[in-house]
């Protein structure tokens, strides 16, 4: 099994393989540090805490939260109603009874809509 990273390397370690053995992985580590280098220099000029793969992710699913009506049960768990049905979120445990929030580790369009209603909350008290 091979994944995009072995194969890139891979590719860029073709013309070091004649050299030896020390000289080659003196080689891939300079390329993995470059690949490390550019990363970081990327994550540095972006604004966004999440990366671009989960924000393109959560975008539709926060504005689809933005439809929902929420409802406060305790601090940190909200009843949050989508048309006809009614889901229960609980933002410290992290859960939802559409379970999406537990299985998939990123906020489903309740818990959007809840975490929106928690900070609502939180900036009117203060």
């Amino acid at each position: 099994m091979t994944s995009n990273t072995s194969e890139s390397l891979n590719g860029r370690l073709l013309w070091a393989r004649r050299l030896p053995i020390c000289s080659l992985l003196e080689c891939g580590r300079q390329i993995v540090q470059q690949w490390f280098c550019q990363r970081r220099n990327k994550a540095a000029q972006t604004d966004n805490v999440l990366i671009e793969k989960a924000t393109e992710k959560l975008v539709p699913t926060r504005n689809k939260g933005k439809r929902m009506v929420v409802q406060g049960i305790n601090s940190y768990t909200f009843n949050v109603k989508d048309g006809l049905k009614s889901y229960v979120v609980n933002l410290m445990h992290r859960t939802c009874s559409c379970r999406k929030f537990d299985l998939d580790l990123m906020p489903c369009s309740h818990a959007c809509a809840a975490i929106r209603y928690y900070y609502i909350q939180l900036l009117s008290c203060s």
